[in-house]
């Protein structure tokens, strides 16, 4: 009897959700602040890390990449986030490649590279290359971490319809 009374115990601590602790956000900017608000509502968003001087981020850009996805995409909630830029925008840039209005454009002045650790994080996530871009879904859950050159740009649009059908991990 004290063994089943074990045996019971062990199965209704083992079957107690641990619930998760909430990310130590004092030591984020305030870009990381707006990022996590926006994409902590319903829906899928596309979290773009650049920087005006990269150039794949250009090599992006020339090629029309973007305005394409962000097109073929009007529900999907798109961020670039311009990064060691002195804090600024890109938001210029950005335009002369034709990046549509409804993008949210937000500077950064650090991430990736750094030898201050603080530095490779964004939103207690790592970043070590330039572009980064990222897929959030299900109010902030990361679906996708994606580095420049990793995927091309039909993969990205599968990668975006599978998230629509509630493609889970």
């Amino acid at each position: 009897m004290k063994y089943f009374v074990l045996f019971l115990a062990f199965i209704a601590s083992s079957s107690v959700q641990a619930q998760p602790q909430p990310a130590d956000t004092s030591d984020w900017t305030e870009t990381e602040h707006k990022v996590h608000q926006l994409i902590s509502q319903d829906g899928i968003y596309v979290v773009h890390f650049w920087a005006t001087w990269c150039h794949n981020s250009r090599s992006e850009l020339k090629r029309g990449i973007w305005p394409r996805i962000i097109n073929r995409n009007p529900d999907t909630e798109f961020i670039f986030v311009t990064i060691r830029d002195e804090g600024k925008t890109g938001t210029d840039v950005l335009a002369e490649y034709n990046i549509p209005e409804q993008v949210t454009i937000l500077g950064q002045e650090e991430i990736g590279r750094s030898q201050n650790q603080r530095n490779r994080l964004f939103m207690n996530l790592p970043s070590y290359w330039t572009p980064t871009t990222w897929v959030f879904h299900k109010n902030g859950k990361l679906a996708y971490a994606i580095n420049h050159g990793e995927v091309n740009e039909k993969a990205f649009q599968q990668l975006l319809k599978d998230l629509r059908k509630n493609w889970s991990h």
